[in-house]
This record gives C-alpha cells, structure tokens and sequence, in this order.
C-alpha cells in the first residue's frame, strides 16, 4: 500500500509560506535540490489543496519553471495531480490534474490503493489541516530553513504528535527532519 508523504519546507518559526503564500525566503542549495529530485523519483502521485496547486500551475509547466529545474519540472508535469476543493473546481489548468471525486477520507484511502508508491502533499496548509484531523498522513518531511519570518502562513493548525525517524542536515543549513505518527 502507498504511503501519503507530506514534504514541507518551513521557517524555524514554523510558517510554510510568508503572508503573501510564497516562499520566496526559501533559497535551496544545490543538496536540497538533489535531494528533492531523488524524492520525486519515488512519486506516484501528488495531491494539493486548489490555492497550492493554481500557484504551483503558474510555475512547473512554464518556460521559467522548466528551465530552473527542468528534472524536478519533468516529474511534476507528468505525474497524476489530485486537487482537492471546497468549492468544487479550480482555474488553472496543469497537465495530469483532476479534481478529488471523493470526500478527503475516501480519496486518500482510494489513492493509497490505487497507486503502488509515494503519494506526496507539498503545500496546502488547509488541506494538511484535514489530512491531520482525519489521521491520514503516515510520514511528515519537514524541511527547516534557518529564516524567522515573524508573520506568515503557519504548517499546522491542529495539535499533533509525531516521532522523530530521521535527521539530516545539509550544507546550506537546512535541516530536514522525518517524523512518523
């Protein structure tokens, strides 16, 4: 059965993004970026919440996107995109995104069965708010940038608890840390 993996990049003050949704605090080295790589050749699938994947759509599929990291672009244009949204679509068309059929539960369970791998979330704070309440998150990747950026768009806002797996730290500083449930 596939895992849901959630790969977060996130201030020491633990905000995913800065009061505009962008990360543009986050600069990686080019370990992190060999490391991202290395993490998408084991995806199956990703899903977002509708704000993370129109932003993201602004990005990957673009010339600017491609050309920046065109291995990192390559996996995320092809891979299949599940878009979870409350009001039931989304604007920004990207290659290989459909709309979650299914109520959160149901998809991700039925997600988990149909794909033989890693299934990741990147962004989509609210979406990883009712992945959380619901339990269905079996592998929390947390990329800490050593930023405080005082005021922004918090990772959590549910209350959980999670055991340290793995920590590695790399050469620019960041340390990505594995927790289990």
């Amino acid at each position: 059965m596939s895992k849901l993996i959630l790969f977060e990049i996130v201030t020491l003050d633990g905000f995913f993004a800065d009061e505009e949704g962008t990360q543009e605090w986050h600069k990686p080295g080019k370990e992190v970026d060999a490391f991202a790589l290395e993490q998408m050749k084991t995806a199956k699938a990703m899903v977002f919440g509708r704000k993370t994947h129109e932003y993201m759509a602004t990005y990957w599929p673009t010339e600017k996107g491609i050309q920046a990291e065109p291995e990192i672009a390559g996996y995320m244009n092809k891979l299949p995109k599940i878009v979870f949204s409350r009001n039931g679509r989304y604007t920004k068309q990207w290659q290989n995104s459909r709309l979650a059929a299914q109520p959160l539960k149901k998809e991700i369970e039925s997600l988990k069965k149909e794909y033989n791998g890693n299934i990741f979330v990147f962004g989509s704070a609210d979406l990883v708010d009712g992945l959380v309440k619901e339990n269905l998150i079996d592998e929390f990747r947390l990329l800490v940038n050593p930023e405080v950026i005082v005021e922004g768009i918090p990772l959590f806002k549910s209350k959980i608890s999670m055991k340290l797996s793995e920590i590695k730290s790399f050469p620019d500083n960041e340390v990505l840390m594995i927790y289990t449930k």
